[in-house]
């Protein structure tokens, strides 16, 4: 049986680097069966990870993220979240509002 949900950290400080392992990153776990990915990301590269989500979400590859400053119990993608995934609420980051971690769900 797949991992439900794969922890991953984006290490690359250059914007192709990044980008080029952020895709590898979203691949690898999809084709594993991963439903959802954890990305430990630094916060250097935060705007290249917003517009490598946005591109994604738009493409239909990412159903939902939530960025871990911007999870919030009343927010509609953090429910959403919770619902497709009830076992994000063990995760020691989850709810915690942690800078530099965002949570996919594919």
């Amino acid at each position: 049986m797949a991992e439900v949900i794969e922890s991953t950290t984006l290490r690359a400080e250059e914007k192709n680097a990044f980008c080029r392992e952020f895709e590898f990153s979203l691949a690898s776990a999809r084709a594993r069966g991963c439903r959802a990915i954890k990305l430990r990301f630094s916060l250097n590269m935060k705007n290249e990870l917003q517009k490598a989500l946005r591109r994604c979400q738009k493409e239909g590859r990412i159903l939902c993220s939530v960025l871990g400053e911007k999870i919030a119990s009343g927010d509609g993608s953090t429910q959403y979240l919770l619902n497709k995934l009830p076992e994000l609420e063990a995760d020691a980051d989850f709810m915690q509002r942690v800078d530099g971690v965002v949570f996919l769900y594919l």
